[in-house]
């Protein structure tokens, strides 16, 4: 198991970090958590960014970087992690006052959806109303695309 982690191996780096958060095993230690969570995200461990992403949102790792939690859930969204989908569909909708993200809102949204997660038909209609004719053209063709519209 030791060995694994050294050699870098994502999952046993990913195992190890969730024992520390949680304090099962070995004992709690968000420092290091976050430290081996990092190196198995590095890895493009999916559960791993997902993990991240929503601690840098929330700040549960002592560490809260909106940006930072964006992209680490959309490393995760892109390979298909349908709660990142949601979370990040949700983090865009909370924020439509910022630049495009009603765009972004309404296509992770569906992207949750796609993937088996239930979306609030209310959110999107607070979505939708929050847009100029324009982007809700771009969102439909973004959407039917199946394209990513942009990164965070």
């Amino acid at each position: 198991w030791v060995i694994k982690i050294n050699h870098g191996n994502p999952q046993t780096q990913f195992d190890l970090a969730m024992k520390l958060i949680q304090g099962t095993w070995l004992p709690k230690n968000i420092e290091t958590a976050r430290f081996w969570l990092k190196n198995a995200a590095r890895k493009k461990h999916v559960e791993a960014n997902y993990v991240l992403g929503k601690a840098y949102l929330d700040g549960s790792l002592n560490e809260k970087d909106p940006s930072m939690g964006r992209w680490k859930l959309f490393m995760a969204a892109e390979k298909n992690h349908a709660d990142a989908q949601l979370i990040l569909g949700q983090h865009y909708a909370d924020n439509l006052h910022e630049d495009r993200y009603g765009i972004k809102a309404l296509y992770w949204l569906w992207r949750a959806e796609k993937s088996g997660k239930v979306v609030n038909p209310k959110l999107i209609e607070t979505v939708k109303a929050s847009m100029t004719e324009q982007d809700k053209v771009f969102a439909k063709i973004t959407i039917e695309s199946g394209k990513t519209p942009f990164p965070p």
